[in-house]
């Protein structure tokens, strides 16, 4: 069978003494109590704003007070104007007050590297074939998130049991110990609070989708945050 075949699944309910839908139901009363790690890419040129205010879903007026702050950064007034002017065109493609994090690093760093390499996926295409100057702004950043599923969507937590279900299955029938790359995300409205944020890494290497997969290599790999961590460890190490 293939990987993401749904017959997983119903291998799995012709092996229960129960139905399948009151296993998902029981399994998602579980992790209403439990806390999930996953992961939000972004390319902040600061994370103060996001490790004391949070990850938030940017509005028209983020948007646009993004962008304006990339252009007084390019140093050309014309491409800036040009910019500027198509921003305002485009903001009626922007949905806001919705955050997205991912269940799976791995798939950040080989399918959505894009948030990581440019930024916004909206002033990305803004910049559409400019997006290249994208790099020059802030570094890639890889949060960690610590998530109360209590705060989940019941359909992101109904999804989430299902593709538990379905791996643990596939995992268990073929005796294999690595899992796959798992192509989940959960939605949030509006913000992410900071206090959820649990961590943050540079990834040396990131896969580009917007030019075929191509590696692309960072070499911000530490920030003053990451020296500030190191520093506080080893101190608090010192005194054990």
């Amino acid at each position: 069978m293939d990987i993401d075949d749904p017959d997983w699944l119903r291998l799995l309910a012709s092996g229960l003494t129960v139905q399948l839908d009151s296993v998902k139901e029981e399994f998602a009363s579980i992790l209403e109590s439990r806390t999930v790690l996953g992961y939000h890419g972004c390319r902040p040129q600061d994370l103060t704003t996001y490790l004391t205010g949070g990850i938030k879903a940017f509005g028209s007026s983020d948007l646009m007070q993004l962008l304006s702050d990339a252009v007084e950064q390019l140093n050309n007034p014309e491409l800036g104007d040009e910019l500027l002017a198509r921003g305002q065109r485009r903001l009626h493609d922007h949905t806001d007050s919705i955050v997205y994090f991912v269940l799976d690093r791995r798939h950040v760093l080989r399918s959505s590297g894009h948030y990581l390499i440019y930024g916004s996926e909206w002033l990305c295409s803004v910049f559409a074939e400019n997006r290249a100057l994208l790099r020059e702004f802030g570094f890639p950043t890889l949060f960690e998130v610590a998530f109360p599923l209590s705060s989940a969507s019941a359909s992101d937590k109904r999804e989430l049991v299902r593709h538990l279900l379905h791996e643990w299955t596939r995992l268990s029938i073929m005796n294999l110990q690595q899992s796959r790359v798992v192509d989940f995300s959960f939605a949030v409205r509006e913000r992410i609070p900071a206090e959820m944020i649990v961590g943050h890494t540079h990834p040396s290497s990131i896969n580009d989708p917007l030019e075929g997969g191509r590696q692309y290599v960072n070499d911000y790999v530490t920030c003053q945050r990451c020296v500030r961590r190191v520093v506080k460890a080893n101190r608090a190490a010192e005194f054990r």
